[in-house]
Formats: C-alpha cells, structure tokens, sequence
C-alpha cells in the first residue's frame, strides 16, 4: 500500500493528482477509483493511502483501493517519516509550486487546471498568437494562423486542444488518435511532442508521435491502444496508415504546422490523402508563415469557413527575396 497527498482535485470533472510520499511522478486518480473505494470526494491536502493499477483508458498508472488517512493516522505516518535521510528524500516531501502567475490565461477561457499547468511551466501573458487563435480553437472554429517560428504557436493549437479534449472524453479505440498533428520534419514533430507532454504532465492524456527514422514497430505498438494526441511527419503518417497501424477516421481534431515548408519539401499529395482519410466532422487548424497560392487553395478545400489570424514579429525579415544584378556602362 501506498501513501501521498492530494495535490488537486476537481470534483466537477472528477478527477486529480496525488503526490506521492515515495517520490516520483504524480498519480492520477480518478472519481470511479474513489466511489469503489467508497468515496465520494476527496480535497486538496488529504492524505491518501492507495494502489496502483494501469489505467485502461489513458494507459497510465492510476491510484485504486483509495482510503482516506484520518488526523491520527496521517500525524503518525508523517512523524515517522519526518526524518529524511538526505536532501533528495526532503525535497521529493515537498508539494511542487507554481512558477508563476499563468491567471491572464484564464480570460481566453481556457479550463483552471490547464491555468495552474501553465503557471507550474513558468507562463505568464499570451503572445499575440496564443491570443487570437486559443478562444477560436475553443469556439470549435476551423483556424488559419499566419505566424513564423518563435511566436508561441505551438502552445496557440496546443492548449486549446488539451482543453477540447479533457471536455469530451471518451473511450479510444485501438488504433486511433483523437488529435494528430502534422509537422514538416522530424526535429519539429519532436519539439512539439514535447510541448504536448509539458502542458498535459498532469492531465489524464496520453501522447505519442511518429517520425521517419525511428522503428516503426515500436510506433504501432504504441498506436495499438489508441491515444488521444499524435504528432506526425506526413510519409510516416502514411506509411502507419498503409500498414494497418493506424486508422484515420476516429481522428476529430486535424492541425497541419508550418503547412508552406510541408508543401515546399514536396509533401502535399501525402497531406491531401491524409486529409481525405480523416473523419469529415472534424476541426482542422492549419498555420504557415506565408499565405501563398496553394496554401490558400488548400484552406479553402479542406477548411470550412475559417477564421484567420495573423501575426507579423517585431523586426521581422521576409524570408525570400528575389536578387538580380544589372551591369551599366561608364556612359
């Protein structure tokens, strides 16, 4: 049997993390565990006693057989581990503080828990980027963003989507992912992922991704269970599709990421299968740093009415420009 603290809880959404006395990650834990534990709530700052068991649903460890540590109890346990023997066993008793004041996230509307996640990641004011496209994103608004690298877009389709998702859960079917995004390049899709496991460390999703280059077997069996977010490049998208590793038409939420470097590698027939193959009732997000001819023909083949935001950096520089060079005569 395990022991830790109530770290947070929310009991409209029914669920919340416990900080383990044992040290390591938080563990989730969720209403179902607490009501056939014979719980009805829990709060922040109870002390727990629990097991752990994998969650079928977001394939992580859960807490089950949950019981809550009466006053006496909890004094006895923590006066017979109050003397730690060293600084690491000190600091893991330790429950994590925020870095920051995220609150001004709040007013785009995203949920109080993905707040208090930014806050712990050291966020403090949206860029302009997240501050148009986040209450969009929100509003189930299929989304043209126009921003280079380096404006925070990442966490403008991110977030929202994290909250979209936490609002409406359902079972995952083997196979599927609820949300992919598409990225240009491997070391892209990498970063993104990464993003994706930050702001979500202490909701229960699941992420995964999918790069050429790497063992494709080891990206099926990931995949075999399904996951709420995926982050793909576009060829190993298809090569996972083609090999019956992933199916499409469960996906509901479609973000194409630096759409204009996708179609300058060469990858628009692979970006328009996908597309094609991705349920119809879906939101699609696509940003680029450019709005050329066929990034516009694209939004307006596969976006339904969607809304543009764009964002232009301070002391920005145009990426391509054309150069000649004219010889005169000294008459």
């Amino acid at each position: 049997m395990l022991t830790g603290t109530v770290i947070w809880y929310n009991p409209v959404k029914g669920l919340g993390f416990i900080n383990p006395d044992q040290g390591g990650d938080d563990v989730f834990v969720h209403m179902s565990a607490l009501k056939a534990s014979g719980l009805k709530v829990v709060k922040e700052g109870d002390m727990l006693t629990y097991e752990l068991l994998l969650d079928e649903k977001t394939g992580k460890k859960a807490a089950s057989n949950v019981t809550i540590l009466k006053k006496d109890e909890a004094s006895l346990l923590t006066s017979s581990s109050s003397k730690p023997k060293n600084r690491d066993e000190k600091k893991n008793q330790r429950v994590e503080q925020p870095k920051s004041d995220a609150s001004a996230f709040s007013k785009l509307g995203l949920d109080a828990e993905i707040v208090k996640a930014l806050g712990f990641l050291g966020y403090t004011l949206p860029t302009p980027i997240q501050s148009q496209a986040i209450p969009a994103v929100l509003n189930s608004k299929d989304l043209v963003g126009l921003a280079q690298t380096g404006t925070g877009k990442t966490a403008a389709f991110a977030l929202p989507l994290i909250q979209q998702l936490l609002m409406n859960p359902i079972a995952i079917k083997g196979r599927s992912a609820r949300a992919i995004i598409l990225s240009p390049t491997r070391e892209l899709a990498l970063q993104i992922h990464e993003a994706f496991v930050s702001f979500g460390k202490r909701l229960p999703l699941n992420f995964t991704h999918a790069i050429g280059g790497a063992p494709i077997r080891k990206q099926m069996r990931d995949l075999s269970k399904g996951v709420d977010i995926l982050v793909a490049t576009p060829g190993r998208l298809e090569d996972l599709v083609d090999q019956k590793g992933l199916r499409l038409d469960e996906t509901k939420f479609l973000v194409l990421d630096e759409a204009d470097q996708m179609l300058d590698i060469g990858f628009l027939p692979a970006v328009k299968r996908i597309i094609s193959k991705v349920n119809k009732d879906r939101q699609t997000l696509l940003f680029s740093a450019t709005m050329s001819k066929e990034i516009k023909k694209l939004t307006e083949t596969y976006l339904t009415d969607p809304v543009q935001v764009s964002v232009t950096p301070e002391n920005s520089t145009v990426d391509k420009i054309e150069q000649s060079l004219m010889h005169l005569s000294k008459q």
